[in-house]
């Protein structure tokens, strides 16, 4: 049966940065990724399943045969440990917790729109899973546009129906503001760590639970 290890987190967290560090692990399958204006997009075995909105309520029954491995499968998730404990039930998890102080979560919403809001993608492909992500599917007559767009502030607009000016990007980014998110604690098989204080040190953690789990 294949072992996997879920990077869970909310969206902005830097899951799939700290996804492909974890993947590096000798007893993982390393991640294959790219670096894009200071993001990181990485390829997992689920095909970025549990990334898509679009899939949120029915990803259980799209998950692809995954070739068998000795090795941990590295998988980042927007779908909790609680949900995923349901079809994976020996898994082990490590989460980024959301921000809790008004400082935290200021920093999160600031980071998602200079980090994503303002980036852009090389090719179609990402363009699609970023709207993906979103919880769209691309309908047919706006995937010229798409394909045209400046950046992901541009493709909100485009998805929204919306023209590409500052005023109606400022209003589609507060409403997409997040103020509540993942929040675990450590347990057996289980580590949590903090947004933007990440121990890397508390990671090797990993070390003894995929050994015991092994």
């Amino acid at each position: 049966m294949n072992k996997f290890i879920f990077v869970c987190y909310d969206h902005g967290c830097g899951g799939e940065n700290l996804s492909v560090q974890v993947s590096k692990r000798n007893y993982c399958n390393t991640l294959e990724y790219a670096k894009q204006q200071g993001r990181t997009w990485s390829e997992d075995v689920l095909g970025k399943l549990l990334l898509k909105n679009t899939t949120k309520n029915n990803w259980q029954e799209q998950i692809p045969d995954v070739p068998v491995s000795d090795r941990y499968y590295v998988v980042p998730s927007h779908r909790e440990p609680n949900e995923l404990k349901q079809i994976f039930k020996d898994s082990i998890f490590v989460v980024i917790n959301f921000p809790t102080s008004d400082v935290g979560i200021a920093h999160l919403n600031n980071r998602v729109y200079e980090k994503v809001w303002l980036s852009s993608h090389t090719n179609i492909k990402q363009k699609i899973g970023f709207c993906e992500q979103l919880g769209h599917a691309v309908p047919a007559d706006k995937l010229k546009q798409i394909h045209k767009s400046l950046n992901n502030a541009h493709i909100h607009c485009i998805l929204n129906d919306l023209d590409y000016t500052d005023a109606n990007v400022e209003l589609l980014f507060a409403k997409a503001k997040r103020y509540k998110g993942m929040n675990y604690l450590d347990d057996e098989k289980t580590i949590a760590l903090e947004y933007n204080n990440i121990d890397m040190k508390k990671l090797d953690r990993l070390d003894e639970i995929c050994i015991l789990h092994r």
